[in-house]
């Protein structure tokens, strides 16, 4: 009985508390005390105290507005931290942005939090709040700039405050959490950010469904969050002492906000946290390691090649794979060609052009000196007088080399897996040749896997060898042969009007496609005449669209799933620089991390005839009504594309 009469006791303690809280933050003036006990910090870390907030009425249009203090770059880390939320919740929720003018409840972004006065954290309130849509006014997403805030290109903390707006709440702040962490009050600058929901609380919020503590979740403090200089707040129980500093929800996260809208909460990825834990402790230990990527949804099978990371976060280090190619050994000659990729560091990857060799065998009666060619090495030795007949034995010239793609004879480029993939592959096509590549983020240098190879033997059969080159465009759509999240690839001969279409298998990333039929007419008719494309998902509606290449050859424009009409168009792309001047293949490039912007990658000739290549700074989020501007060149410039590819 008297749990029940002290359980009754804290519940309406709380009640009054949270009413209490209501009451003083719907006044026209809140005092700064109240405004610091329910305004969520982000970056550094969060407080909350219980009110009167719910999930937003439509969640298939939960408004935004960007305040115009922003620049183009901060507007478009904005957007794109959005983009990821809508991306990480399957299309359960979608965040429209509209202008100041609209009257619906929104959310507004700004660095104000009330008086005009700048803040120094980021700040969001949990769930929708009707006192504020009851009085006509905006919900407010604090980002403000500077050292402490969230607003930069990783968009973890951006992405933190939109998980928050929409109702998570901050997961180290749970009633059990001291099960998990340990905290160090002496070091703490803000006992509020580590203020503890009790169970009531956390039940009237939305009761994390009796899931298991998550430190992975982007809600969860850093052990650094508003602890002193050189000192933590707290410490793990168990485990590395580290939270992923990754942008993209936990699988919990994906689960708790499904649930308070009304979605199926069991579609949610699953991604190891353990092992993204440890990778972040080895990532900030002072010493050489090595870094395993975990995926999302699904685990490889033990057949396939484990991929390693370096242990500089915001690069990516692929094994060497040696199944590509067979070893020969015929008489003298071992030729041995192994398939290697190093992106994210300075080394050059195994990418080579074997050249035809011919070895003869004399009879002699003095020692004979025999050479062994490889693709990394020459080793010679010395034999035994011998006497044999002659030997010739000859390996023919490689059809496909990395000079072709060196000199800019570029037709195309597509991804291999599809956007959003875990794991980003990209295919360059020339002429008959297709060479498969990553994206260095440290350099911007483009990383071939391997050896070019033939359309026709890189496409497997039945298809693969009825292709007819050369490919431009290509573009991608979502798969329709199986019930998986990849994309199909879909080869265009524009001068031959053929088309192949080619399924790939997201657990592999490399050689991923298979074509199942034989290449045929191409019936698209809004594709007759287009020379690239760049095919993106949109994270709302889950539809794809294309960035295509003008018929002038000097804009982008974005076209619906089906071809039929143009979007946005984007106006003087090439005036940001000097050295392209017709655009021969566009591409969409996407860290497999995570960590840097959603960019466009631009290659192109020149006045003098030369192949530039270029990367451009824009809106890429396949939205139909948001512009394709601003835009910035990377360093106002394009360079010679040999200059971009590794080996050339």
């Amino acid at each position: 009985m008297w749990k029940l009469v002290l359980t009754t006791l804290c519940f309406f303690l709380s009640l009054q508390e949270a009413l209490a809280d209501v009451i003083s933050m719907d006044g026209e003036a809140p005092s700064e005390e109240v405004n610091k006990r329910n305004a969520h910090h982000v970056q550094r870390g969060l407080f909350f105290t219980i009110d009167l907030y719910w999930r937003w009425p439509d969640p298939n249009e939960i408004l935004f507005y960007i305040d115009p203090y922003y620049s183009p770059k901060e507007q478009y880390w904005i957007r794109q931290s959005a983009a990821f939320i809508e991306r990480d919740l399957l299309g359960c929720i979608r965040l429209r942005e509209t202008d100041g003018r609209d009257r619906r409840p929104k959310i507004k972004v700004t660095p104000f939090l009330h008086n005009n006065r700048p803040e120094q954290y980021c700040k969001a309130f949990p769930g929708f709040r009707h006192s504020f849509a009851q009085k006509g006014r905006d919900q407010l997403f604090v980002v403000p700039r500077g050292p402490d805030s969230c607003l930069n290109e990783t968009l973890v903390g951006l992405m933190k405050g939109w998980a928050i707006t929409l109702g998570r709440l901050n997961e180290h702040q749970r009633w059990d959490r001291n099960e998990y962490i340990r905290l160090h009050p002496e070091n703490i600058d803000f006992p509020e950010a580590y203020k503890r929901y009790d169970f009531l609380q956390a039940y009237l919020e939305n009761f994390w469904m009796g899931l298991p503590y998550d430190t992975c979740s982007i809600t969860h403090n850093r052990p650094t969050a508003f602890a002193r200089p050189g000192s933590i707040a707290f410490s793990f129980r168990r485990g590395p002492q580290a939270v992923p500093d990754i942008p993209r929800l936990s699988q919990t996260d994906c689960q708790l906000i499904s649930h308070m809208y009304g979605c199926n909460p069991r579609i949610c990825r699953y991604w190891d946290c353990e092992a993204e834990r440890w990778n972040t402790s080895w990532a900030n230990t002072p010493k050489t390691t090595t870094r395993v990527t975990t995926t999302l949804s699904t685990a490889r099978p033990s057949t396939s090649t484990t991929r390693l990371n370096s242990t500089t976060p915001t690069t990516t280090t692929r094994p060497t794979t040696t199944t590509a190619r067979p070893t020969t050994t015929t008489a003298a000659i071992v030729t041995s060609t192994t398939r290697a990729t190093v992106s994210g560091s300075t080394s050059k990857p195994s990418v080579s052009s074997t050249p035809a060799v011919t070895t003869t065998a004399q009879s002699t009666s003095t020692p004979s000196t025999s050479t062994t060619t490889a693709t990394t090495s020459t080793t010679t030795s010395t034999a035994a007088p011998t006497t044999t007949t002659t030997v010739t034995t000859t390996t023919p010239a490689p059809q496909c080399t990395l000079q072709s793609f060196c000199q800019g004879n570029i037709d195309e480029s597509s991804f291999l897996l599809g956007p959003y993939s875990p794991y980003q592959t990209y295919l360059l096509y020339s002429g008959n040749c297709i060479m498969e590549y990553t994206v260095n983020w440290t350099t911007n240098i483009l990383n071939p896997i391997g050896d070019p190879e033939l359309l026709t033997e890189y496409f497997p059969p039945p298809g693969g060898p009825t292709l007819v080159p050369p490919v431009n465009p290509v573009f991608l759509n979502r798969n329709q042969t199986n019930t998986t999240d990849g994309f199909d690839l879909n080869l265009i001969n524009n001068n031959g009007a053929s088309l192949l279409h080619c399924p790939t298998n997201g657990l592999f990333d490399t050689h991923a496609a298979s074509c199942p039929t034989p290449s045929g007419p191409n019936s698209i008719a809004g594709t007759a005449g287009l020379t690239s494309i760049s095919s993106m998902l949109n994270v709302g509606d889950f539809k794809t669209y294309h960035y295509v290449v003008d018929s002038s050859k000097k804009e982008i424009k974005l076209m619906d799933p089906n071809f039929q009409s143009t979007l946005q168009t984007t106006q003087g792309l090439l005036a940001g620089q000097k050295q392209i001047a017709s655009i021969t293949a566009i591409q969409i490039l996407m860290d497999e991390v995570d960590i840097h912007p959603i960019v466009m990658g631009i290659v192109g000739t020149g006045d003098d005839g030369k192949t530039y290549a270029g990367v451009v700074n824009m809106p890429i989020v396949a939205h139909p009504n948001v512009p394709l501007s601003p835009i910035e060149w990377y360093n106002g410039t394009s360079a010679l594309l040999s200059t971009r590819i590794e080996g050339c």
